[in-house]
């Protein structure tokens, strides 16, 4: 009886351990981002092209958007690597690119691809991101009727500076799409995207600023 009362009591500590430790978890998909092996600084190239700009709510000063948003750095980490199926890209270095004044995120599809230029072994990692979301933007609206609004969404890496550094991809135009745009009857959207990069804070992130 004495044994049978000590292998319930060490039962009841186990479970109560396992608890503690379920508390513990941010989150049950958590993700732990590795920092390279080889310690180099990586140069990531950002694409925009807006796909849609949906509804602009100057009271809240948020809007919505449909955006595809590449990224591009070459991965010496992958030499030899033909072919996006060859890779576990769970096991990958990542970026770590955050929509850092996003609102909220209606929709993320993500997608690796990889790209060989003629006599070199050591292909260019590309990731699309297809994003459906909300962001947040100060308006400005002083001189209604002839208001001018820039609207801005910011991405910035969870790595420091340090280990990434973002730039305009100067070989591909970042595009707009003025003619899905559902605000047309109080707005008039420009097609003209500008693309530029910052340093938020030299000792903990890059950003790069689509408006």
């Amino acid at each position: 009886m004495e044994t049978d009362r000590v292998v319930e009591r060490l039962t009841e500590a186990v479970e109560v351990l396992k608890q503690v430790e379920t508390n513990l978890r941010t989150s049950s998909n958590e993700v732990f981002h590795k920092w390279r092996p080889d310690g180099r600084k990586v140069r990531v190239l950002i694409r925009a092209s807006i796909i849609s700009l949906g509804e602009i709510d100057t009271v809240k000063q948020e809007f919505s958007v449909d955006i595809w948003l590449a990224a591009w750095y070459k991965e010496p980490l992958l030499k030899g690597k033909k072919h996006r199926e060859e890779v576990d890209w769970n096991d990958q270095w990542d970026p770590r690119i955050v929509l850092f004044n996003a609102v909220s995120v209606d929709s993320h599809v993500r997608k690796h691809h990889l790209i060989l230029e003629e006599g070199d072994d050591v292909p260019i990692v590309q990731i699309s991101n297809r994003i459906k979301a909300t962001f947040k933007e100060p308006m400005e609206l002083f001189d209604f009727p002839f208001d001018h609004q820039e609207l801005t969404i910011q991405l910035m890496s969870d790595w420091p500076t340090s280990q990434v550094e973002f730039a305009k991809n100067m070989g591909i135009k970042d595009t707009i799409r003025t003619d899905t745009f559902t605000g047309s009857h109080e707005w008039k959207l420009y097609g003209h995207l500008l693309c530029k990069p910052k340093i938020t804070n030299q000792d903990q992130s890059t950003s790069h600023n689509s408006s």
